[in-house]
């Protein structure tokens, strides 16, 4: 038992440093994005450049709605009522970027937000 007490911080250590290097993409930033019929919930998402998001998007409105990020070509099906899906990608460029849904072919009124990547 006194062996183990020893070694336990080097093996924390050794697992905190091969965290640290693991890729990005394993380490994604990961976001919830409820629809509704008047918004999204939340409307500000915040991002690190070059790090992998992967943004869950539930319907939960009555109406078909969709989730369009145009600046990183992001541009979901049209998603009925109580469907979901989900988007990964990797922001290449920093700055504020809105998104919105526009399933009736315009942007619905209160259905807007904005990535911020820095």
């Amino acid at each position: 038992m006194k062996q183990l007490g020893h070694s336990l911080p080097a093996m924390i250590l050794v697992i905190m440093i091969s965290f640290m290097m693991l890729p990005n993409y394993v380490r994604a930033e990961t976001y919830n994005v409820v629809i509704s019929d008047h918004s999204f919930a939340p409307t500000m998402l915040r991002a690190r450049p070059d790090h992998v998001v992967r943004i869950n998007i539930v319907n939960k409105g009555t109406k078909t709605h969709n989730f369009i990020l145009p600046a990183f070509y992001i541009y979901t099906p049209n998603l009925p009522a109580k469907q979901s899906t989900w988007v990964q990608f990797t922001p290449d460029k920093t700055g504020k970027f809105p998104f919105y849904s526009d399933a009736d072919g315009d942007r619905e009124a209160g259905l807007a937000g904005t990535m911020q990547v820095r």
